[in-house]
């Protein structure tokens, strides 16, 4: 299994890559232009390299109580954002991948990007050290005046594809070549907090359900 991505660090070239997915096309219609920025507000957890996905109405990350999609949890598990860049559906616009937001090195992260009106932005990142949690905020319309904000709490959920044994044998305290499947929830629910009685320190243990917030500006 490779190293986490956090342990990679974040490439310069990634967020290039990224902001040339959103960038306006030769004779397209005229794009907004946003700031997005992310921060991360809890003294124990790292935020993976955020997915940002930009989509018309109708889409969703998840649904609390149904299973979450291969790609939810393979970024809730491992960081992993593959598939969401893969992802083929006519109601996502673009889909935009950030560097990391670590509580330390980096816990404000700002982007740009461009995208037409009438689209919403959605977001998600793994918490580092747990077996399958993840923050995220859902559908925040992108402002349509140009110095018009809009923010939303990031909130931790539990992807429910992998028991919370909170050991290093299944969370990423390092690396990890084994996934625990057995006694998963199987849904998407908000996730309860770390209990603090496996090998997680006690610093990065969290009980209060949000972690980060999400703030986009429209610039133009």
């Amino acid at each position: 299994m490779p190293l986490h991505p956090l342990r990679r660090g974040a490439s310069a070239a990634l967020a290039l890559a990224a902001l040339a997915l959103a960038a306006p096309a030769a004779g397209s219609m005229p794009l907004g232009r946003y700031q997005v920025i992310i921060a991360n507000t809890n003294p124990g957890q790292n935020f993976s390299p955020p997915v940002l996905v930009l989509h018309r109405p109708g889409y969703r990350l998840f649904e609390l109580g149904r299973p979450a999609s291969e790609a939810l949890w393979q970024l809730a598990e491992e960081g992993a954002t593959v598939a969401f860049e893969a992802l083929d559906d006519p109601a996502v616009h673009a889909v935009v991948v950030t560097p990391a937001v670590h509580r330390r090195d980096s816990p404000v992260v700002t982007t740009e990007l461009s995208a037409p009106d009438g689209l919403a932005l959605s977001l998600a990142a793994m918490l580092s050290l747990t077996n399958d949690g993840f923050v995220a905020a859902q559908a925040l319309a992108l402002p349509v005046a140009a110095g018009a904000s809009i923010s939303a709490d990031l909130r931790a959920y539990d992807a429910g594809s992998e028991a919370n044994t909170e050991s290093c044998d299944h969370v990423p305290c390092e690396v990890h070549g084994r996934r625990m499947t057995a006694g998963a929830e199987g849904v998407v629910s908000e996730h309860p907090g770390l209990r603090g009685d496996a090998d997680i320190l006690s610093a990065r243990q969290w009980h209060e359900p949000v972690l980060g917030r999400l703030t986009i500006i429209r610039l133009r």
